[in-house]
């Protein structure tokens, strides 16, 4: 499944409508029902919305609060243990002609919504006029009840190792990684991991559809975010309003299908972003045509994969960060001038 969550700037150029569901009918009977053999998720009582603190950004209205939600823990037991979603609102501009709620998932999977709204909810104006905007951060990330693997400090040298390995021996140490990493959630997140996932994570959102007093869910979601919607529409047809699924994800196709896939439009991309450098010319730091970009661009990475380079605050570029550093600014367009300054200083 894709990790990287993608910046949602591109996004809001497909807001100017709605469009429904197409999997499903939005017709039928007046109250929302689920698909047969899907737990209806327990009444959630009215969230208590309060000024958001802590939040990654300076939140976009001053209307702005947040709140939580409590679900069950396991959906097979209503009555049992909870957890509390966190949830964040930015309140329709428009009152007068409220349409309802907006939900929103930006990708993952272990992707944000708290955080990332608070971020993005300006591009998003226009939907705000009419909807109130929601985001979520699902169960098992960031303030709902989140999978604790490891410490800060660890995450940080995991995700700056090598994820490439060349040789068996560090092919070995990469999985030998992996599967102590995967030890290390069992025994500080184990009761929580078996009731993490999509499935849950859409009975969540329907949830917060009930919580949030709307008779059906609107919804926009982007890259897993799709998926996430899909797996919501399955489970309940009945409540399911309009939506945006922004690049779609193939949920046919085995995750290894699906990774060489995103691969090979990365690498349309970078292309994309190689021939749009060169054609400035001279100011494009990594040469004068597509080719010589592209290879400037691989030059770069080889050489971090056999040394990393210093960076701010003691931390060092390694071939893991380059890599997740240039496909991140490659989903938009928006960022590839920052992309070209950046790969200039480091080249």
């Amino acid at each position: 499944m894709p990790r990287i969550t993608p910046i949602p700037g591109i996004a809001a150029i497909t807001t100017a409508a709605l469009a429904a569901f197409g999997l499903i009918s939005c017709g039928g009977t007046d109250r929302p029902r689920a698909a047969a053999g899907t737990p209806s998720p327990p009444f959630s009582p009215p969230p208590d919305w309060t000024p958001c603190t802590g939040l990654g950004a300076k939140p976009p209205s001053a209307g702005t609060r947040c709140a939580t939600v409590k679900v069950p823990l396991d959906y097979a037991r209503p009555s049992g243990e909870t957890i509390a979603l966190a949830l964040i609102r930015v309140p329709a501009t428009d009152r007068r002609h409220r349409a309802g709620s907006l939900l929103f998932n930006f990708g993952g999977p272990g992707g944000d919504g708290v955080d990332t709204l608070a971020q993005a909810a300006r591009q998003f104006k226009n939907l705000n006029t009419r909807y109130d905007l929601i985001g979520f951060d699902p169960r098992g990330v960031g303030r709902s009840a989140p999978v604790t693997c490891v410490s800060d400090r660890r995450t940080d040298q995991i995700v700056a190792g090598d994820g490439s390995p060349d040789t068996a021996a560090e092919e070995k140490a990469f999985i030998e990684e992996q599967r102590s990493y995967v030890r290390r959630c069992q025994a500080r997140s184990g009761r929580l991991l078996p009731h993490v996932g999509t499935i849950n994570a859409a009975r969540d959102m329907d949830a917060v559809r009930s919580a949030v007093g709307d008779a059906r869910l609107h919804y926009f979601g982007m890259s897993y975010g799709t998926w996430l919607g899909g797996s919501y529409a399955h489970q309940f047809p009945g409540n399911v309003g309009r939506a945006v699924l922004d690049g779609a994800v193939d949920t046919k196709i085995s995750p290894v299908d699906l990774g060489l896939q995103q691969a090979a439009a990365f690498q349309r991309a970078l292309g994309g972003f190689a021939s749009a450098c060169a054609a400035i010319g001279r100011a494009c730091p990594l040469g004068t045509d597509r080719p010589s970009v592209v290879a400037s661009i691989g030059r770069l990475l080889t050489g971090l994969d056999r040394g990393p380079l210093p960076a701010r605050g003691g931390r060092r570029l390694t071939q893991s960060l380059g890599t997740t550093g240039v496909a991140a600014a490659l989903y938009s367009r928006q960022a590839w001038p920052v992309l070209a300054q950046g790969l200039g200083h480091v080249s």
